[in-house]
């Protein structure tokens, strides 16, 4: 089979591989679409992490090809999605409290283990999800990491109907959670760099657009009346601070994004107005089976642009650049 292996930093290639069988308790399964995410390209520029070669991608859909011994759930022809959790021990305080994602044996598809960039990948049966036959195996593929990860960002940031919600970063995060906080009822006021984005996000959902580059976002927001919750999806540590200055009292900021420079904090701000500042990861999953059922009742679909699987680097260099809209995913 062919497969996107990434043996060194800034050294992928498409190459023939053994295709891998089902251990007990697993499936293999034929690749329809393999998304590519943020961590994909960090991945391509830092090469493998303690190991010579990886296959990465961890937002896959495709049809069970075959099942090893035990599988009783799922069979031949099915069709599952392959999430960033390949799998956790059950057994550790975090998998105890329901924190299987915070899980320190944690195994993480398309890292620890061969991911989807590649035309089958196999994957344990407990941590597939079975995808209904009318979600489109393209558009459902990113919602398995980047879907579940923004939504999770809103309900720590205690979104909810109502609510005015700032959205910080219309990329392959933000306009899911566009979609996601329009679908809630929320005010959502998304706020990105120029006027490009403008159009985009009041299709997504949004009900006004703050330019980050015209207008002090920390102001204009405080104007509006303060976020309640907001979600900041952007890589920039400087960007999210903003955003900690236009929350309105009592309200949240959630970080989703993985900044390298530092979220700059006034303790005074925080402290006069009971406002805070979380994480959110991407979720377990009946989070994520929470968030497949809420998307298909809101009609909620990423923005996506297909690449071959030979192109993995195009697709790579793309995402880096900013130029797909919104979520770049592989076809085998």
């Amino acid at each position: 089979m062919r497969a996107a292996v990434l043996d060194g930093p800034e050294s992928i290639d498409v190459r023939e591989t053994e295709r891998p069988t089902p251990d007990p308790g697993e499936a293999t399964i034929a690749v329809e679409a393999s998304a590519v995410c943020g961590g994909d390209v960090e991945a391509y520029h830092e090469g493998p992490p303690g190991k010579d070669s990886v296959v990465p991608g961890h937002e896959v859909v495709g049809r069970v090809a075959e099942v090893g011994d035990g599988v009783t759930d799922l069979t031949t022809g099915d069709r599952v999605g392959v999430p960033w959790l390949h799998e956790a021990c059950g057994r550790c305080v975090a998998c105890s409290r329901g924190d299987e994602q915070m899980c320190p044996d944690r195994e993480i598809t398309g890292t620890d283990v061969d991911g989807g960039h590649a035309e089958t990948l196999r994957a344990p049966a407990a941590y597939v999800h079975e995808i209904p036959e009318a979600f489109e195996p393209v558009e459902t593929a990113p919602l398995l990491c980047a879907g579940v990860t923004a939504h999770n960002g809103l309900r720590a940031a205690g979104a909810s109907a109502e609510d005015r919600v700032a959205i910080q970063g219309i990329g392959g995060l933000g306009h899911l959670g566009v979609q996601v906080a329009d679908a809630m009822g929320a005010d959502v006021i998304a706020v990105s760099r120029g006027e490009d984005g403008r159009d985009a996000a009041l299709e997504l959902g949004a009900d006004r657009y703050v330019d980050a580059e015209a207008v002090d976002v920390a102001e204009t927001l405080q104007e509006l009346g303060g976020a309640d919750a907001a979600l900041s999806t952007v890589p920039a540590g400087e960007a999210m601070s903003t955003l900690v200055g236009g929350l309105a009292e009592n309200g949240t900021l959630a970080v989703v994004g993985a900044p390298s420079d530092p979220i700059e904090l006034s303790a005074r701000h925080l402290l006069d107005g009971d406002r805070a500042v979380v994480g959110a990861s991407s979720g377990t999953r009946a989070e994520r089976e929470r968030h497949l059922a809420f998307c298909a009742r809101h009609d909620i679909a990423p923005w996506t642009e297909e690449f071959p699987l030979r192109d993995v680097e195009t697709a790579l260099e793309a995402v880096e650049d900013g130029t797909v809209r919104f979520r770049a995913v592989l076809v085998p």
